[in-house]
This record gives structure tokens, C-alpha cells and sequence, in this order.
């Protein structure tokens, strides 16, 4: 089994620390644990990651409702729905030719 590149960064770090809520649709947190605590159904985008190997999660804790996430570039899915008390991981990955999120551990 060939490995095709090394990870630049340390996979999990000091973020993970750090639990950042976001209320209302809009833009998730590309580093650490992000949750998705609006009621109702919701759209959240995930921009590109700085490096490769870098883990972003989301938990969707409202009350009801998906949370739509769709990443600004992904590998895959384009978009992946989290029901409530679900969760999903994306890893950021750049071979050096394509770039962009991987859903991988997806419990939506």
C-alpha cells in the first residue's frame, strides 16, 4: 500500500478543544467541533480547509429539522443532510491535483 501524501499538519490539535456553536444557518467552522443548534430544517456551507488532513465536525443538536451541509469543494457527496442527533466528520484532502472535503464516518 503506496502513501500518496503525508498529512502537514497533525490531525487532531489544540481546536478540538474548542466546541463553537452555531445558531443560525450560515458557515461551520472548518477546524474543531462545530454544533449545528438551530430549530428546523437548515443550509450550512463548509469552506475549503487550509491542509491536508484537516478534520472538521458537525453535530446537529437542534431541536428538530436536517441540517444540510454542502462543502465549498467536496470528494463525493456533494452535500450531505444530518438529522437531528446525528453527526458528521469531513476530512479536507489535496492530493496535489483535486482538493476538497471527504465525508467520511457520516451518521446522518
Amino acid at each position: 500500500m503506496a502513501v500518496l501524501a503525508k498529512v502537514s499538519k497533525p490531525a487532531i490539535g489544540p481546536q478540538w478543544n474548542v466546541i463553537k456553536d452555531l445558531p443560525s444557518g450560515g458557515a461551520a467552522s472548518v477546524e474543531g467541533v462545530t454544533l449545528l443548534s438551530e430549530a428546523g430544517t437548515t443550509a450550512v456551507t463548509l469552506a475549503d480547509g487550509s491542509y491536508n488532513g484537516q478534520m472538521a465536525l458537525l453535530v446537529n443538536n437542534g431541536a428538530s429539522g436536517a441540517k444540510t451541509v454542502t462543502p465549498a469543494n467536496q470528494l463525493g457527496l456533494s452535500s450531505v443532510a444530518i438529522a437531528n442527533t446525528k453527526s458528521c466528520l469531513f476530512v479536507w484532502v489535496d492530493d496535489g491535483t483535486s482538493a476538497g472535503w471527504a465525508a467520511v464516518g457520516v451518521n446522518a
